[in-house]
């Protein structure tokens, strides 16, 4: 069960179909061979909500059954009455099954090469939020410990892939736009609320004129709540971005 964090709740599931054979029959003892890999740009549209007009810009999931929002712009009604910093959001894959599997391979089991194809499957919707008139990419930070300790940033190493491969000439990649001030415990699966109050403060833009008047698509793997990535937003529009898109991965439904 998943809830929109503007108004806490519960959302029917977005319509995704499974996902089956990233990681290869062997995982998770061993990483795949290059050539188990997936194809993904031809087989991109798969990945995508089979109901794009029914999904909400303003949290990623889909409408509540009942409610299909305003003509205008199809936002729920938690987003309608409480919306999120954020402008979009651009959702790719459902969290679950294989796909929670290949994300936590990548995260926490040091591979690092299933960035490629899974920042491939973030490919198209970092071209959609570039042809509404982003100008500007970055991803949600790691405190500097955990930096450390995984070697990579898995937002990182996913939008660069993607950037690449949306193909859109530009586009301002910025690395470390936003800095993680405090390490913040692991979410787990904490309330919107408690979410909220954990990451309040984590983050911080220390030169704040590489945002002023940017429209930004902040980019990273996970979005569970939205709490993170609405932190996150704040504090780029309190730096002066113009705007500030989200895309994730995964979005938990």
């Amino acid at each position: 069960m998943a809830f929109c964090e503007s108004c806490a709740l519960s959302v029917v599931p977005l319509g995704w179909e499974p996902w089956e054979g990233l990681l290869g029959p062997s995982a998770p003892h061993s990483p795949p061979p290059p050539h188990s890999l997936p194809s993904a740009p031809p087989t991109l549209p798969r990945w995508l909500p089979t109901r794009p007009e029914q999904v909400c810009p303003g949290c990623g999931l889909l409408l509540p059954e009942g409610d299909d929002g305003r003509a205008e712009d199809r936002r729920c009604h938690g987003c309608r009455v409480k919306p999120l910093p954020f402008s979009r959001v651009w959702p790719v894959l459902a969290y679950g099954g294989a796909t929670t599997e290949a994300v936590l391979h990548l995260k926490h089991g040091r591979r690092r090469h299933l960035a490629r194809p899974l920042g491939a499957l973030l490919a198209p919707a970092v071209a959609a939020a570039l042809d509404s008139g982003v100008d500007t990419l970055c991803p949600v930070p790691l405190h500097p410990r955990r930096l450390r300790q995984r070697g990579f940033n898995q937002a990182l190493e996913l939008l660069r892939v993607a950037e690449k491969l949306a193909r859109r000439p530009g586009a301002r990649v910025v690395p470390a736009g936003l800095r993680r001030i405090r390490d913040t415990p692991a979410l787990g699966w904490e309330s919107p609320a408690s979410r909220r109050r954990i990451v309040a403060g984590a983050f911080a833009v220390d030169r704040p004129e590489w945002a002023k008047g940017r429209r930004i698509l902040l980019v990273d793997d996970v979005m569970t709540t939205g709490a993170t990535l609405a932190e996150c937003a704040r504090v780029l529009l309190k730096a002066g971005a113009a705007e500030v898109q989200v895309t994730a991965l995964a979005r938990v439904v």
